[in-house]
């Protein structure tokens, strides 16, 4: 017997000059977070979260402690997220610790809750 494992990559785009994503929508898409893909040309080394519940109004995603959700990336890199650190988020944006140069297509797997 196999088990099944179904995941969905999201392209969410950083515009050139700029360090913030395009928004996705997990509400709608019944999914979670579990990981972040980055392109070869990144030109950030460290991601934040931008979260929203309702409306769209966006929040800095911090975990229980309070600390701000920080992740060390770099180019094409496929980096684990533990999905218990997005529970309840509606909508998500990716955020480059630095403005990108050239739009950057930052993919985030998703698999059904």
């Amino acid at each position: 017997m196999s088990d099944t494992f179904y995941i969905t990559r999201n392209d969410l785009t950083i515009a050139n000059g700029a360090q913030t994503s395009d928004d996705l929508d997990l509400a709608r898409s019944g999914e979670q977070v579990v990981g972040i893909l980055t392109p070869a040309s990144m030109t950030g080394t460290a991601m934040t979260f931008t979260v929203c519940f309702i409306g769209t109004t966006f929040v800095p995603l911090h975990d229980s402690t309070g600390a701000a959700v920080s992740i060390t990336i770099g180019s094409s890199r496929y980096i684990y997220l533990p999905p218990a650190i997005f529970a309840g988020v509606a909508r998500l944006r990716v955020v480059s610790g630095s403005v990108e140069s050239g739009a950057k297509i930052i993919s985030v797997i998703t698999r059904p809750v």
